[in-house]
């Protein structure tokens, strides 16, 4: 069971996204495109699991960005969950604890290691797959293959952000998969 979950986990999919025209002019192509599209009212609807000894519980929330505002010169949207995103052409970040933190990089290749919600993981996979009837460059990370005590698997792109997170620990583990996003007003997947 934990086995089958974990595969639906992580090839389900997450997501968050930033504003474009809060960004600096680019030398030769002019506005720099953000790499996900960030906006106030933005909407993730997220399917949640989560196995504790042996016993699966189901769950889902809807996480929106709820304001922006200035910090260090970079503009962050606030989302309900607390978190403060940005995004730039290729990586997305995080201000927490007082700190600017790297949360996810789409400029990277296979076999590199990232840095991934905090973590150090190593890019396992990057594939074009159809996402909510989008084909999409997406990139999986996971520790699988270590000898870790922790086990993570996440998944991103650029058009959605952020698609799956699994995180195991002993006979414990937690996943979040995104199931749907309404973007701008407009909805991709499932939106309650």
């Amino acid at each position: 069971m934990k086995t089958i979950l974990l595969a639906i986990l992580s090839v389900s999919f997450l997501s968050s996204s930033c504003n474009k025209s809060s960004n600096p002019a680019g030398p030769d192509n002019g506005p720099i495109q953000p790499s996900v599209d960030l906006a106030v009212g933005n909407q993730y609807h997220w399917n949640d699991s989560y196995v504790s000894s042996g016993i699966l519980i189901q769950d889902s929330h809807i996480d929106s960005i709820t304001s922006d505002s200035i910090i260090d010169g970079h503009q962050y949207f606030q989302f309900s969950s607390g978190e403060l995103l940005r995004a730039s052409r290729d990586t997305v970040y995080q201000f927490i604890n007082g700190t600017q933190a790297i949360y996810y990089r789409l400029d990277v290749s296979e076999g590199q290691t990232v840095e991934f919600l905090g973590y150090l993981l190593p890019v396992t996979l990057i594939e074009v797959d159809t996402i909510f009837q989008h084909a999409q460059k997406v990139v999986y990370v996971s520790n699988q293959s270590n000898s870790a005590d922790t086990t993570m698997f996440g998944s991103f792109t650029a058009k959605f952000g952020l698609l799956s997170i699994v995180k195991k620990y002993g006979t414990n583990q937690i996943g979040h998969a995104l199931v749907g996003v309404r973007i701008d007003t407009v909805a991709y997947g499932i939106t309650h």
